[in-house]
């Protein structure tokens, strides 16, 4: 049985959608979760890419932020080379790379209002969360989250 390519192309943008709705959620709570979801979007977004035929010209939409931060790459790409610690320089551009590309990906996917309610949604109620299992934290001397104890609170 063969797909029809609405079918894919809702499913690319709805995963796409969701893992950007969860990567607002978990920024706030956890690196991990938040790697996760990042790297399902990166994912939908190639799967989309790829699926639909687009060259790679045609990847990224143009937006007036484009050229700045293509220049602003290019001077992290410019310090790596006069840097003293290459190996940390490096890890340092990968994260640049990581985060524009995250930048590019809600550009990109940022189609309609709701989109950006949504993601606001999810970045409040990440949160929420955090602020509730301090105040947990706080009284109960237990970690909600990670269920770590803590035998005496600071003051």
């Amino acid at each position: 049985m063969i797909v029809s390519d609405s079918l894919l192309k809702k499913w690319s943008e709805k995963g796409l959608s969701y893992s950007l709705y969860s990567c607002a959620f978990f920024l706030p709570l956890s690196k991990a979760l938040f790697s996760i979801m990042f790297g399902s979007a990166v994912f939908f977004f190639i799967f989309k890419k790829v699926v639909f035929k687009h060259k790679p010209s045609e990847w990224f939409m143009s937006t007036p932020l484009n050229k700045s931060i293509f220049y602003f790459l290019v001077f992290c790409l410019l310090s790596l080379l006069w840097g003293n610690h290459f190996e940390v320089n490096v890890q340092g551009l990968f994260k640049y790379i990581r985060n524009f590309l995250l930048i590019f990906l809600v550009l990109e996917h940022l189609h309609s209002p709701s989109f950006l309610l949504n993601m606001l949604h999810g970045l409040i109620g990440g949160g929420w969360v955090c602020a509730l299992n301090g105040i947990f934290q706080y009284y109960n001397g237990v970690d909600l989250i990670q269920g770590a104890a803590f035998g005496n609170r600071i003051f």
